[in-house]
C-alpha cells in the first residue's frame, strides 16, 4: 500500500554515526540508554525486515574521512552511488541477488571507473575464492565467520580459526 502513494523509502540505516570497534554497541543515544545490541539498531527494522535492496546515502561519513561504501544490488543503485562519487560498493545480498556471474556482468559497463566492490550475503568458504578472483573485488565478507550459534556458544577458537581461514583465501 505504501508504494501506491510514494516511490521511495528513505530511513537511516544506523541511528548513530561510526563508534569504537571495541564496543559491543552505544550505550547512550540521544540521552536514551540503550541496553542491548539490537535496541539501537530499531531505527532500520523496518527497511531490513522489508528485505528490499537499498542504497545507503552518505549523512556525513564522508566529510569526516571515514571509509564509506554504500550497499548496492542493481545498476541503478550504481548510478545513485557515483552521484556521490562513491567508488567502493557493498553488493548485498550478493548471492540472493545472482552472485558472482550477476556482479560480472552488472560491473562491465562501469568496468572503466574502476569501481571495486564487498560482496556480503551469502558467502561461504567455498564461494568467497572466486569471487577474489575478481580483479573489481576488493574484499568479501560473510557471517559464516562468526555465526550467531558459535558467538552464543562462545566458540571464540573456532571463530578465530574460520578468520584465519578467510584471510588465507
Amino acid at each position: 500500500k505504501f508504494f501506491e502513494d510514494y516511490d521511495i523509502l528513505i530511513t537511516p540505516a544506523a541511528s548513530v554515526p561510526p563508534f569504537n570497534h571495541e564496543d559491543e554497541y552505544p550505550k547512550n543515544i540521544d540521552s536514551k540508554i540503550m541496553d542491548n545490541y539490537l535496541k539501537w539498531e530499531a531505527i532500520s527494522y523496518g527497511v531490513t525486515l522489508f528485505g528490499g535492496p537499498s542504497i545507503v546515502i552518505p549523512c556525513g561519513s564522508i566529510e569526516n574521512g571515514l571509509p564509506f561504501a554504500p550497499g548496492i544490488a542493481t545498476p541503478s543503485e550504481i548510478e545513485s552511488a557515483l552521484e556521490y562519487d562513491c567508488d567502493i560498493l557493498k553488493f548485498f545480498p550478493a548471492e540472493t541477488s545472482g552472485g558472482l556471474s550477476f556482479l560480472k556482468n552488472m560491473q562491465t559497463p562501469y568496468s572503466h571507473l574502476g569501481l571495486q566492490f564487498i560482496p556480503l550475503g551469502g558467502l561461504t568458504v567455498s564461494n568467497a575464492s572466486e569471487y577474489l578472483k575478481e580483479s573489481y573485488i576488493l574484499a568479501v565478507g560473510g557471517s559464516w565467520i562468526a555465526t550467531a550459534e558459535a558467538i552464543r556458544a562462545g566458540d571464540w577458537n573456532g571463530i578465530k580459526q574460520r578468520a584465519a581461514t578467510a584471510a588465507a583465501l
